[in-house]
């Protein structure tokens, strides 16, 4: 049973704002990289669908057992919503780490890590992986994703292991297993209106970095719409004055 809950939800025990009827859905994970499910639904005569809206949580049946997933972007017709969300795990994407430092082995690197948080999130960290290898790294923009799975300079990177997400729980094990999906497809020729809503370029707090010495936090007035502020950072190269860094960020909220 595939369910829907509001997008501010921590318990997903139940059916929350009720249970969905897809015609068509698609789950895929990859080990160390993207979790997602993409979703067909129709606009049924129960009236379902009305339940489909960005930043509502999707609580689907997974190999890994009941598994959250945040809705990132609808697509809407005359017939039905395409429905495109991302494990609850990829909340991370809106935090970011400014200026922090991470030492030491994967365990203590690990205990350390949600210190690293511009925003209070609800996740636990661990890892079963014993390793030798210290590092100390400095993470000034990195978003948490990227920091844990990301690039060349993440825990995957230093200490291997495999990802594991469980709800609000991340943990890294040496050895997961291998990839696994669901894949049930249906499909059939569509006319009409098509609307396409997608989060994926949003922000709503902005780190701006001027010329040379100027640095300044603009919230936009839309802040509060969303679950967490979703901070991306900016360089305006060619000034200092922060009447005028502000203005432009307004401008572009």
């Amino acid at each position: 049973m595939i369910c829907i809950f509001d997008k501010n939800a921590r318990d997903f025990r139940g059916i929350g704002l009720g249970a969905l009827s897809p015609s068509s859905s698609e789950l895929s994970e990859e080990i160390n990289g993207g979790y997602e499910i993409k979703m067909v639904h129709p606009r049924d005569k129960w009236g379902k669908w009305r339940y489909i809206d960005n930043e509502r949580i999707i609580v689907v049946d997974t190999p890994n057992g009941r598994q959250p997933f945040r809705i990132y972007r609808v697509n809407p017709d005359n017939e039905e919503i395409q429905v495109y969300a991302e494990h609850i795990f990829y909340d991370l994407l809106n935090n970011i780490s400014v200026g922090k430092i991470l030492e030491g082995n994967a365990k203590q690197w690990m205990k350390d890590f949600d210190f690293t948080f511009e925003i209070e999130m609800p996740f636990t960290f661990g890892t079963d992986i014993d390793s030798d290898v210290s590092v100390r790294q400095t993470y000034d923009g990195e978003n948490q994703v990227s920091m844990l799975i990301g690039n060349s300079e993440s825990f995957v990177s230093f200490f291997g292991g495999e990802c594991i997400r469980d709800g609000f729980n991340v943990f890294f094990a040496q050895n997961m297993g291998q990839d696994t999906g669901y894949l049930l497809k249906y499909g059939k020729n569509l006319i009409g209106l098509e609307v396409d809503e997608d989060l994926t370029d949003t922000y709503t707090k902005a780190y701006v970095y001027g010329k040379e010495y100027a640095f300044v936090k603009v919230d936009s007035p839309r802040i509060n719409d969303y679950v967490y502020p979703k901070i991306k950072f900016i360089e305006y190269s060619d000034t200092d004055d922060r009447d005028e860094i502000i203005k432009r960020i307004n401008k572009e909220y």
